[in-house]
């Protein structure tokens, strides 16, 4: 709960989940102005991936174990989320492990909330690689409001 005015106006209770900070992560690729915005916990900031560009890759700042990710859209009409998706790991930036491949972000176009997915076994993670395939438009860059992963 906030207050404000002295405590004169109060905001309703917001409850969030937390697992694993992001203050260790950089977006390694692709180095584009801006693209750190996927990564500040906000989801009303927003990052765009031109669809021509390099896979998004992020440093986790050292191995962990993650057991899924989260993919947070932007909730816009003329927002592209990301639809279909590689999804990979590294522990040394060299070999990488396809976790998902061109799976499905399932009616997204129609529910642009937050997408959690999650795989049986913990995978020790140095790097994750998501790589969009294609998005609910054609010919327009992706739009991320924020992207994180489930160590529980």
């Amino acid at each position: 709960m906030a207050t404000v005015n002295n405590g004169e106006q109060v905001s309703e209770v917001v409850t969030g989940d937390f697992d694993l900070s992001a203050a260790k992560w950089t977006v390694v690729s692709p180095v584009i102005e801006h693209m750190d915005l996927l990564i500040d916990g906000n989801a009303g900031s927003v990052a765009t991936l031109p669809q021509e560009s390099d896979p998004l890759i992020i440093d986790l700042g050292e191995v962990v174990r993650i057991t899924g990710f989260y993919y947070v859209p932007v909730n816009h009409p003329s927002a592209n989320p990301i639809s279909r998706y590689h999804f990979s790991v590294s522990e040394d930036g060299t070999t990488w492990r396809t976790i998902k491949n061109s799976a499905l972000f399932n009616n997204i176009k129609n529910n642009p909330v937050k997408q959690e997915v999650y795989w049986e076994e913990p995978v020790p993670s140095w790097l994750i690689r998501l790589e969009p395939v294609e998005g609910v438009s054609d010919n327009q860059p992706y739009t991320i409001a924020e992207i994180g992963v489930f160590t529980k």
